[in-house]
């Protein structure tokens, strides 16, 4: 081989290197790499104040944007830089969610570049309740809660008991109706707590005076008699009767006779 073609052969394998390098160079600028950084909304795990790996936080997570983005009050940030091609990169951002363990950026993630950036914590939200009672009938009482976190207000669910005499009474729900039971009958109904709602008057003349009689009802008084006995009657009562008396007074005149005469034989 003489030098001619030697030299031949070498300027044909040069320019089908150059030519190689030419076309293969829009090839190699469609693949280049790029480096892009992201942020990724995540919390920490229970009982965790410090993240320090991935096993410190939840999954997945959600993208909080391109490049850093600083964490509100009670946010977790995860930031992230990927070096990959277009493709790969969209492949992990393009759905706005980062899964794992593992986590499915593996393959872009630049080594060691990634962090965490842990917001302060939230002030405690202003917590205002009010609360009224109020009564729905004579034994029903309702009580209405409002509560009002940073000036959102909320109204919960009424609540209603139903009370008792004494305590409806105290609470202002029931006044026991004054009712003068001498001059009605029988209640026409009862309420609630079986007190009289309404009466029949018992009043059967309406010309005359409540409580006082009509005059076809007036009885006349009933006198009684004032019986005074007899001695007779009285010595009756005693036991001694009127035969009794007679012999007891001929007993007497016989006595008084048989004294007169002893004094007349006496004085003879």
């Amino acid at each position: 081989m003489t030098w001619k073609k030697i030299g031949f052969y070498v300027v044909f394998a040069l320019a089908v290197t150059v030519g190689v390098v030419l076309f293969s160079a829009p090839a190699y600028a469609t693949e280049s790499k790029e480096t892009e950084t992201y942020s990724w909304y995540t919390n920490l795990k229970d009982g965790v104040t410090e993240p320090v790996d991935a096993n410190s936080v939840t999954w997945p997570q959600t993208l909080a944007g391109l490049g850093v983005v600083q964490p509100k009050c009670g946010e977790v940030i995860q930031v992230d830089t990927y070096k990959g091609t277009r493709a790969e990169i969209d492949a992990v951002v393009g759905d706005g969610i980062l899964s794992g363990l593992p986590p499915e950026d593996s393959g872009i993630l630049v080594p060691g570049s990634w962090y965490f950036l842990v917001g302060e914590a939230c002030p405690e939200p202003v917590v205002k309740e009010h609360e009224e009672s109020i009564c729905t009938d004579i034994d029903q009482y309702e009580t209405r809660t409002w509560t009002t976190v940073d000036g959102v207000t909320t109204e919960a669910a009424p609540s209603t008991r139903t009370l008792e005499r004494t305590e409806a009474i105290e609470l202002g729900c029931y006044t026991p109706p004054v009712l003068n039971c001498d001059e009605y009958q029988v209640p026409g109904w009862l309420n609630q707590f079986g007190d009289a709602t309404s009466c029949v008057s018992n009043n059967p003349c309406p010309e005359v005076n409540a409580g006082e009689p009509c005059p076809s009802d007036v009885v006349p008084p009933v006198v009684t008699p004032v019986v005074t006995q007899e001695p007779a009657a009285e010595l009756a009562e005693t036991g001694v009767t009127e035969t009794t008396l007679w012999a007891l007074g001929i007993m007497s005149a016989v006595l008084v006779l048989f004294g007169t005469a002893l004094l007349t034989g006496r004085r003879a």
